[in-house]
């Protein structure tokens, strides 16, 4: 389509729409854009962010509307094989964020 579609939610710090300058801002926003920049010799504005809500964004990455999700997605093996949601494995990059539960040793 000549642009990366990046699957987004709204996290401080993450992913925000800022509406004084009217673009997304954020580690994931910024992670989207490298891709883009990766993708298209360099231009890191080939990038379209959708808004989606955690139920949302596995069946968009499935049904095509996304490309890309760059938003807060835990990784477990269950998700690589069969999500529940949209009944398809998906492919996950390396992490790029480490939470809390990641230290503390106890595994759900």
């Amino acid at each position: 389509t000549g642009e990366l579609r990046c699957g987004m939610n709204s996290v401080p710090w993450f992913s925000t729409y800022n509406y004084d300058e009217w673009r997304w801002v954020g580690f994931d926003v910024d992670y989207c854009r490298a891709l883009s920049a990766a993708l298209f010799s360099g231009d890191p504005t080939r990038v379209l962010f959708v808004k989606l809500t955690s139920s949302q964004r596995f069946n968009a990455l499935a049904s095509g509307p996304v490309d890309v999700l760059s938003r807060t997605t835990t990784h477990a093996l269950a998700r690589d094989i069969l999500e529940p949601t949209a009944q398809v494995g998906f492919a996950f990059s390396a992490p790029t964020y480490y939470d809390g539960l990641t230290y503390g040793g106890v595994a759900g």
